[in-house]
């Protein structure tokens, strides 16, 4: 399987680590890094405007991302894009910035300085939950809803040990 990933990372330096890294991961197919947070939400949604399928499995937001801060940009993401998943790449790997990502939308948090397993545990992890849900958004997406019928009948049909109507 093809991970797509985009990471968003404004610092050059972490940028150009944080690519090094993702060019091993096997599988995995990294895009340029942007560089913002605002040019980051631009790219999802004219990839989002072309098809779901467009969207890369992955983002990663580095914890310096400006300019609006990590967290909320992982909310807006959830929100905007909830077909992607997001892995926050921080130095403070502790609890309660943890569970602040979790509470937020990521899907995983990599430690600075980055190790390869735990990146690659973080990727694979957040592109598997990526996959799940385009399946089911996909299969909600060629379902028909009931007709008016059905729904009338489901509502009006008598329950087990009452009397019809």
């Amino acid at each position: 399987m093809t991970i797509r990933i985009l990471p968003a990372v404004g610092d050059p330096d972490a940028a150009h680590s944080l690519g090094g890294l993702l060019g091993q991961l096997p599988g995995a197919e990294p895009s340029a890094p942007v560089g913002d947070s605002t040019l980051l939400l631009d790219t999802l949604a004219s990839l989002a405007a072309a098809s779901l399928e467009e969207l890369p499995e992955v983002v990663l937001v580095h914890e310096r991302i400006g300019p609006a801060p990590a967290l909320e940009l992982i909310r807006e993401i959830a929100l905007r894009f909830p077909a992607v998943g997001v892995v926050l790449v921080t130095a403070d790997a502790g609890p309660a910035l943890y569970s602040a990502a979790m509470d937020a939308g990521a899907r995983g948090i990599a430690g600075i300085p980055l190790a390869y397993d735990e990146l690659a545990a973080r990727v694979q992890g957040a592109a598997q939950w990526a996959t799940g849900v385009r399946r089911h958004l996909g299969a909600a997406a060629t379902r028909s809803p009931p007709g008016p019928a059905a729904s009338w009948s489901r509502s009006r049909a008598p329950r087990a040990g009452s009397a019809p109507p």
